[in-house]
């Protein structure tokens, strides 16, 4: 697909089901104790249905759909689900692609005007590593609901 073709979906949130945060991308990649391979099977508005290899099917859900639909075309059915960070990562030889799902049906709204305030940006008062600790206890607290 040429580039001017694809649709970049904007989103301002890194609460799962959303944006993919670089910490969440970190530790996934440090712990893979959970992952689990399988097969997309189908994508119904933002749910996702996975069905590992091992295990029953369940459904995922994410605010770009679209993405996920994209990423089938050129790579395949198969992804790799880690539970733990709320990641489907579809494999190319060179790298992955990671898409941030959640298993809650209610993502959420991607913008921060609709959502009633973020964590995607530092406050004011705030240096780097306090909103970095912020935003991973955010992101922490909410796939351990």
């Amino acid at each position: 697909m040429a580039e001017s073709q694809r649709r970049v979906h904007q989103c301002r949130s890194y609460l799962p089901g959303h944006t993919v945060h670089y910490l969440q991308a970190r530790e996934a990649w440090r712990h893979p104790e959970q992952r689990r391979g399988g097969m997309v099977l189908s994508i119904s508005g933002q749910a996702v249905e996975f069905e590992p290899d091992e295990g029953d099917k369940l459904q995922v859900f994410t605010h770009d759909p679209d993405h996920v639909a994209r990423l089938i075309a050129a790579l395949g059915t198969r992804a790799i689900y880690d539970p733990r960070w709320g990641l489907l990562r579809f494999e190319e030889p060179t790298r992955g692609n990671l898409v941030s799902v959640s298993t809650d049906l209610n993502i959420g709204p991607c913008s921060e005007e609709e959502r009633g305030g973020t964590v995607t940006r530092p406050r004011d008062d705030e240096d780097a590593e306090e909103f970095t600790a912020r935003v991973y206890a955010a992101i922490t607290d909410h796939l351990h609901d």
